[in-house]
């Protein structure tokens, strides 16, 4: 697999191209300690450019900061990328937290 800006090129079918990349994406959230955090992230994210949005921190995630960042059509490698951006920026954050839904579609999420 050889990733090139928002291109991803895998040895498969064409017709089975698109469902492959469109099984890559992910939906995930990274949840932080302080309120200060959770903007420079963002910011960091933006700066990126990585769609996300700052959105209430889940009440089965957390009662303590009350932001987190939503990182929507995503991938693994991004989410590993922007951890790493984190840690260099001496951005700390609580939890790395991927979406899964259940058989009624309710978001469930799972730390990673």
């Amino acid at each position: 697999m050889f990733r090139n800006h928002e291109t991803v090129f895998l040895k498969a079918p064409k017709k089975k191209l698109k469902e492959v990349i469109v099984n890559l994406k992910e939906e995930w959230l990274v949840a932080f300690h302080s309120t200060h955090h959770a903007i420079a992230a963002e910011r960091l994210a933006k700066s990126s450019g990585w769609m996300v949005e700052l959105i209430p921190t889940p009440r089965d995630i957390s009662a303590s900061c009350g932001l987190s960042l939503l990182f929507t059509d995503a991938t693994a490698l991004e989410r590993e990328t922007m951890t790493r951006k984190l840690k260099e920026n001496n951005i700390l954050w609580a939890g790395v937290y991927m979406v899964k839904k259940n058989a009624k579609g309710q978001k469930k999420w799972q730390l990673q």
